[in-house]
């Protein structure tokens, strides 16, 4: 038997320091007692609070030191996530401005040509093009360019004659800056005139250029022994720089279905 126990026996009832060290522990008096549970003595209170609350207290003593470190994690998580959809957001924005301006350089550079072939048909189709291309993106407006009139005939002959002038960038500036230089320098001479001085200033600046083209092709030939170089093949995850490796990763890691090929194709290699 217990000392509580004893103590009840002996006064028929709970002694007054049990009764109140219950009290001291939330117990009450069953005409005061108001809860859910089954009203219990003031000795079988204290028995079941000394027995149970401390594994209770330690139970919950370790689920929320379990809550606290799965919301740490959770957070850790969500604020990595945001992290790196705030990267590929900025990583999206940049390829799609690439992808617009490499668009619209290619068909300028397309429409040049056919100014400088006379290809009306090709030019009306690229300003199509264009238009489509800047409603679709809608980039910042841009001040209005004025029409292209259609190119002289003698401009058109002579580009055909001399096809370095739309293949090579360095002749065509040369070539440019010269004609531009004429027209002020000797404003007397005809269209055909000032283009064939043009020709000659352009092949005395660049002699090498204006070689025997069937002697040229033939001292291109292999020499016995010699190996073809192998044409690398296109930019695959290997050839990114480090920082790109690591933000690739993270994108695969953490966005659903992304994967290597698809950063590689929207890196700037430039």
């Amino acid at each position: 038997m217990s000392e509580a126990e004893i103590t009840e026996t002996e006064n028929s009832g709970p002694a007054p320091e049990i009764v109140e060290r219950a009290r001291r522990l939330g117990w009450r008096p069953q005409e005061e007692y108001n809860g859910r549970r089954e009203w219990v003595p003031a000795d079988k209170f204290i028995e079941t609070a000394e027995n149970e609350l401390p594994v209770l207290r330690e139970n919950f003593r370790r689920l929320d030191s379990r809550y606290v470190k799965d919301v740490g994690e959770l957070n850790s998580k969500i604020t990595e996530m945001q992290e790196v959809l705030k990267d590929f957001r900025e990583f999206a924005s940049g390829s799609e401005k690439r992808a617009y301006e490499k668009a619209k350089r290619e068909l300028l550079e397309k429409r040049d040509v056919a100014v400088a072939h006379a290809d009306t048909e090709t030019f009306k189709q690229v300003d199509r093009e264009l238009e489509e291309l800047d409603k679709s993106v809608k980039p910042k407006a841009e001040p209005e360019k004025p029409k292209v009139d259609a190119p002289d005939p003698a401009i058109t002959s002579w580009v055909a004659e001399n096809p370095w002038f739309t293949t090579d960038s360095t002749m065509m500036a040369y070539a440019k800056a010269q004609d531009t230089f004429l027209m002020t320098a000797k404003p007397g001479l005809s269209v055909a005139e000032r283009l064939a001085e043009v020709k000659e200033r352009t092949k005395k600046e660049f002699p090498e250029k204006f070689g025997n083209p069937k002697r040229e092709q033939a001292s291109s030939v292999a020499e016995p022994g010699a190996q073809a170089v192998p044409r690398k093949k296109g930019k695959t995850y290997d050839d990114l720089p480090p920082e790109a490796k690591a933000a690739c990763d993270k994108f695969v890691k953490t966005i659903p279905g992304y994967k290597r090929e698809d950063y590689v194709k929207e890196y700037d290699w430039s």
